[in-house]
């Protein structure tokens, strides 16, 4: 668990600074598209006015050359061209701005086409008002006439000189009125020159042709302003304008989440980050536990070591000390014995089912009385009986120190208990009473020492949890046939139990649960080993307060199969 923390921990970090990192250089590149594009559109909207400008200027006459007039339209085509690349790209980017820019470049060619036609009728208006002062000069000169001619009339001549006025204000300031009053003067004027002469009509027909143009195209030219002035070019510029702050407004915003979206990462690294160390801080106390366990166990194995190694030499003092034994207890025992035999030649006697029992008549008078008699005859049986105890105990402890862990034999389970009944007797006696339920299995092919081995070890733990018990104690050594190759053997007490949430962790090596110094926590491991070696198995039932059962189940198979298992546990 605490593994996969570390990596899922491991990767989000490395996914939250990928983000930061991904985020800050967005940041760091910003698009500058919608300033550009404001600062374009307000340079565009200053050269429209100035343009339009110019163009009232040309038309009320008081700029002269018109060719200032074509001047700004190739500038709005170069900022057009900029506000055109400025707005390529995505459309969800971009927005309205492209359509705003399509309905400016239709506004702006209506009004190129307007100031076409302006310049075409100011260049109209300029050739015949250069033309109009020589048609009125060629008019006076004929009014004026030769030598021979009589004096113009001046009626005619201030009627001219009116109407060349009054065409020249109407040029600067047209109006209705003054229309209307220059069309009567034109008529009257025409009347006279007809009355003077064929010539004269010839010459005022042609100057009141070009107050004529002059009239229509001036009167054209305030249609063409009015048109002008109609033409949307300053609100399609607005309306880009607007467009391009909403794309500011929305960068703005962008730029806004971005910073948030930062602000959140980071807060997250931070608490990644801080997840981290408590994880590389919970390992390092993990690590810290286990070196201390770890140490433990060392500790433990090495006082295993050591205790196994004076078990060890115990048992070889203990071949030694029954080797050395058995002479002297021969030497007692054939010394009772023949006291016994030496007796019995003196005396008459008989014996009993349950050993010798002599019932001696006096020799003589000089014999022993009968009770004194029969009084040796009883202690000596008794020296006997526990000469053979003590033999007994010692065939026992012998064959139990021999080291041959490995040599397989056909045993009598039955008497292998008996034998580690017999050996932890000491343990037991004072504690409990010992009751031995046989069933009478048959022999099996195992190693002797390790299952007695296995027997003193359980004997003596139940003797363990039986000594604290305020009654005595009753201990259950039984043996059962389990099915038709495997036999079943329980070694059962009264002690205190074992809490069903240690019972699991019995088997454990180096788990115990007697004070230190009482218990390595081996035994039970030792011996499921054995057992395990052997091809059996063993568990264990208990209830606290009642009692404990250790349940063996052993097969008694081949000697082979029996043989190949030691081997390999060996290996």
């Amino acid at each position: 668990m605490i593994v996969r923390s570390r990596v899922v921990c491991s990767v989000l970090v490395a996914v939250l600074l990928t983000a930061l990192a991904s985020l800050l250089a967005m940041l760091r590149a910003p698009d500058t598209r919608p300033s550009e594009l404001l600062a374009s559109l307000a340079e565009m909207k200053q050269i429209d006015a100035l343009w339009s400008a110019d163009v009232l200027s040309l038309e009320l006459g008081l700029n002269p050359n018109y060719d200032s007039v074509a001047a700004p339209v190739g500038k709005l085509a170069d900022r057009y061209r900029t506000i055109e690349g400025l707005a390529e790209g995505d459309p969800a980017e971009t927005g309205d701005l492209s359509s705003s820019l399509a309905a400016y470049r239709s506004a702006m060619d209506d009004k190129i086409r307007i100031v076409e036609r302006i310049k075409a009728q100011y260049s109209i208006i300029s050739n015949s008002s250069r033309l109009l002062p020589i048609a009125a000069a060629d008019l006076f000169a004929e009014l004026e006439g030769g030598a021979d001619r009589p004096s113009p009339n001046p009626p005619i001549a201030d009627l001219l000189t009116r109407i060349v006025i009054d065409v020249a204000s109407y040029i600067v300031t047209p109006s209705e009125q003054l229309r209307q009053v220059i069309d009567n003067q034109m008529a009257a004027l025409r009347e006279a020159a007809g009355r003077t002469s064929p010539e004269a009509a010839s010459k005022a027909d042609t100057l009141l042709a070009h107050m004529a143009v002059i009239l229509r195209q001036k009167q054209l030219g305030t249609k063409l302003i009015v048109d002008l002035t109609a033409v949307p070019t300053a609100q399609a510029i607005d309306r880009l304008q607007r467009d391009a702050q909403a794309l500011e407004a929305d960068q703005n915003r962008y730029r806004s989440l971005l910073r948030d979206l930062m602000l959140v990462c980071s807060f997250m690294l931070v608490l990644a980050t801080a997840w981290a160390a408590y994880l590389l801080r919970r390992h390092y106390r993990q690590l810290n536990q286990d070196k201390s366990a770890l140490q433990q166990a060392n500790q433990d194995v090495q006082s295993q070591l050591i205790q196994s190694s004076k078990l060890s030499a115990m048992g070889q003092m203990v071949a030694g000390i029954t080797h050395e034994i058995n002479t002297p207890l021969a030497y007692v025992k054939a010394v009772f014995c023949l006291i016994r035999d030496q007796m019995a030649e003196m005396h008459v006697g008989r014996t009993a089912a349950s050993g010798i029992i002599a019932e001696l008549r006096p020799a003589g008078a000089d014999g022993l009385p009968d009770d004194q008699i029969g009084e040796l005859n009883m202690l000596i049986d008794e020296g006997l009986h526990g000469l053979e105890e003590i033999t007994n105990l010692i065939i026992t402890m012998k064959n139990f120190s021999r080291l041959d862990k490995g040599r397989l034999e056909y045993i009598d389970i039955e008497e292998a208990l008996d034998g580690a009944a017999l050996i932890a007797r000491s343990e037991v006696k004072y504690i409990a009473d010992t009751v031995k339920d046989y069933g009478k299995i048959p022999k099996i092919h195992a190693s002797a020492t390790q299952l007695k081995q296995v027997f003193l070890n359980l004997i003596n733990n139940a003797a363990h949890a039986m000594a604290d018990q305020p009654s005595r104690g009753k201990l259950t050594l039984r043996t059962r046939a389990e099915s038709e190759d495997a036999i079943r053997i329980e070694i059962e007490d009264s002690g205190t139990g074992i809490p069903a949430d240690i019972l699991p962790r019995i088997f454990d090596p180096f788990f115990t649960t007697k004070d230190v110094g009482k218990g390595t926590g081996m035994g039970l491991s030792i011996c499921y080993r054995i057992i395990q070696t052997h091809g059996g198995t063993i568990s264990a039932r208990s209830q606290p307060g009642v009692g404990t059962t250790f349940i063996i189940i052993l097969p008694h198979r081949a000697k082979a199969d029996a043989e190949h298992r030691l081997e390999q546990a060996a290996a």
